[in-house]
């Protein structure tokens, strides 16, 4: 299957628009040159938010988001209290695309940008849907435009480099065109050209949109680009951002939405040649209305990569300028690590191995691990992560070794219990792995992880009633009726229940039609006639959900084989990898997805088994690769190397319900007791 590395997670940072009634930066300006350049940096080298670094007076260099699309600057609660600063609560709220949170707030005395000082800047402390971390990389919040508007800010995004300028002083573009700016947020005229799907109807419609250098996409906002509608789809999707809760499921953010593909841009003096898809929010308003209001649209990372970006806050002049370079990659994990990398202190050893292996530096991560693990044996949260390292890098005795030395109160609390059990019934000993997940749910029993742990252990033994019953404790635990529903497919599998199974699956694809395992385990089910005109039925409902080319089609492909309508799976893989593949960042990358896709489609398999395999050669502990090799050689009828494949994926990644479910399934087809 496509994935990213186990260990360094994709985080989609949402947009963030910041809104807060009265607020109002300090008067006082800034200390410091005539200008300064600071260097940017990025989460990974397609990273799509800036980040610099700044000091709050403590001599701590810390990295915060570039948002010009924030009214306010953000603080995490944990840098508020590393600052000993007490937050105090103020009227209204902090509003952002995923709701509104509280708003309390901090005065920091001095923020430091390089060789400038930002006195008494008013931090919102704490706010719901801004993430304090990407990958191992600790981010300390948001600087958004009560302190840029003190300069003139130019952001060269090729070169990953940012230059602030006293006011008045910046040199001027002469292309550079009138920006709105109310103390709290900046617009500008854009004009798009867009174009129907299928159709030759064009619209060039002008838009003010907020320049948002937080934002990844181009959103438009509003019921008032009434043009625009001719050459729009709608569909569902989530919209996350400021405000939304990090602990509810991605089905709370779906909204009806509209997209627009656009040709071309003209803004700030430059004309943008590509194609782009634009989100349109708000168009209907007698809909729940999403984010700020008055949010007329979004200009993001979309438009502005490749350019120059000049923002004079008091001139209000706006303009897009080539990039004067070179090109400069600035991976944010290795400015964290150079922070790290002589730190003794026990969580910079920990950290420090975590971007270690976060960067693909596997001996370094263990090595570093090792060091301190020998300074203290004690610490759990080291053999946990040294554990995960020794499984990606392909060493399974060595990470059950680790783990061995884990108390089971340890394994709960830091997040291991399920792999934990699940690598014991892998390496074929289910009875431990059922005395571990008891032990663990009956010492920890507010534990939710640690009765999804018991309900795994159960069923891997034949005790489904068990299993159902340790889920329903996890799900009252969580308070989400809809919890595990894809665990409450296999359980129903498991006996013998297809109506139970198939009515759990139909249930996650009403919550979620974008669900990308939903349709997958619901097509494996051994349906009839009846039940594959069923999926295909709701396989079509949940596409008709989504905007055109939308959602898990590498999923849906499958599906639609094991519903009986093969061209129709050829059809949707076919688009699927047009829209997938180019954008793996590697040349495996991309041979994976073109297997990938043709397996679950069952089309062109000697060459998706000639891709597979060099990529699996290539990168032998990859388990999206070993995966992808597994539903290949399953789609040519080879049950046995199939099932060997999965089995070596979900020992890798013993807590991937996924792959879990493909190892138990070829298993069971190998020996004739399952499909």
């Amino acid at each position: 299957m496509p994935g990213p590395d186990a260990l360094r997670p994709l985080l989609l940072l949402a947009t963030l628009a910041v809104a807060c009634a009265g607020h109002r930066a300090s008067s006082t300006g800034p200390t410091g040159p005539r200008h300064a350049d600071l260097p940017l940096w990025r989460p990974g080298p397609e990273g799509e938010r800036i980040f610099v670094e700044a000091d709050l007076g403590d001599g701590q260099p810390r990295l915060f988001l570039v948002d010009t699309g924030a009214s306010l600057s953000v603080l995490s609660a944990a840098a508020s209290a590393d600052l000993g600063l007490v937050p105090v609560e103020r009227p209204g709220q902090v509003i952002g695309l995923g709701g509104a949170s509280r708003w309390r707030s901090a005065i920091v005395e001095n923020v430091r940008l390089g060789p400038f000082s930002v006195p008494d800047v008013a931090f919102a402390v704490g706010v719901d849907g801004v993430p304090d971390r990407l990958g191992g990389v600790t981010i300390h919040g948001v600087i958004g435009n009560d302190v840029w508007q003190h300069f003139t800010l130019i952001v060269d995004y090729p070169a990953n480099r940012m230059s602030l300028w006293r006011p008045d002083d910046a040199p001027v573009p002469t292309h550079a065109v009138p920006l709105h700016f109310n103390g709290e947020h900046i617009r500008v005229e854009a004009i798009l050209d867009a174009r129907g799907r299928g159709s030759e109807v064009d619209i060039r419609q002008p838009l003010w949109l907020e320049v948002d250098t937080g934002a990844g996409e181009l959103l438009v906002a509003g019921a008032v680009h009434g043009p625009l509608a001719q050459v729009s789809t709608e569909g569902e999707e989530p919209i996350f951002g400021v405000g939304g809760g990090d602990d509810l499921p991605a089905s709370n953010f779906l909204q009806r939405t509209r997209r627009i593909a656009v040709h071309r841009v003209e803004v700030g003096g430059a004309t943008i040649e590509e194609a782009l898809t634009a989100r349109w929010i708000n168009f209907d308003t007698e809909m729940p209305q999403v984010g700020p209001p008055g949010l007329p649209g979004l200009l993001g990372h979309k438009v502005l990569d490749g350019h120059r970006v000049f923002i004079d806050y008091q001139g209000r002049r706006f303009a897009l300028l080539p990039s004067e370079g070179p090109p400069q990659p600035r991976d944010m994990a290795e400015w964290a690590l150079t922070r790290v990398k002589r730190g003794k202190d026990p969580e910079d050893q920990r950290t420090r191995a975590l971007l270690q292996a976060g960067l693909g530096r596997l001996d370094d991560a263990r090595a570093t691990l090792a060091r301190r693990l020998r300074e203290d044996p004690g610490d759990a949260e080291a053999r946990v992560l040294l554990a995960r390292v020794q499984r990606v890098d392909g060493d399974l005795a060595a990470s059950e070794a680790t783990l061995s030395a884990l108390s089971v109160a340890d394994l709960v609390e830091h997040g291991e219990i399920v792999a934990a059990v699940n690598g014991r019934w892998l390496a074929g000993h289910a009875a431990d792995a059922l005395s571990l997940a008891q032990e663990a749910a009956g010492t920890q029993p507010d534990a939710s992880l640690a009765w999804v742990a018991l309900s795994d252990a159960c069923r891997s033994v034949g005790d489904v009633q068990g299993a159902r019953r340790a889920l329903a404790e996890a799900n009252r635990l969580d308070e989400n009726p809809d919890g595990h529903l894809l665990r409450r497919v296999w359980l129903a599998s498991a006996e013998g229940d297809l109506y139970g199974a198939i009515t759990h699956a139909r249930r996650l694809m009403e919550l979620y039609p974008s669900s990308s395992l939903a349709p997958w385990f619901y097509a494996r089910q051994p349906l009839d006639a009846d039940g594959r005109h069923l999926l295909a039925d709701d396989l079509r409902r949940a596409r008709a959900r989504l905007h055109p080319d939308d959602g898990p089609l590498d999923f849906f492909a499958g599906a639609w084989r094991f519903a009986g309508e093969p061209a129709e799976a050829e059809a949707v893989g076919r688009v699927g990898r047009q829209r997938d593949c180019p954008r793996s960042p590697d040349d495996l990358g991309r041979d994976n997805c073109e297997a990938w896709y043709r397996a679950l489609a069952g089309v062109e398999l000697d060459h998706a088994r000639a891709l597979i395999d060099s990529a699996v050669a290539a990168a032998p502990d990859r388990t999206d690769f070993v995966d992808t090799r597994a539903m290949v050689l399953e789609a040519q009828g080879d049950l046995a190397g199939a099932r060997d494949a999965a089995w070596r994926a979900a020992q890798l990644e013993p807590d991937n319900l996924y792959f879990l479910w493909q190892a138990a399934r070829l298993d069971a087809a190998l020996r004739g007791n399952g499909t």
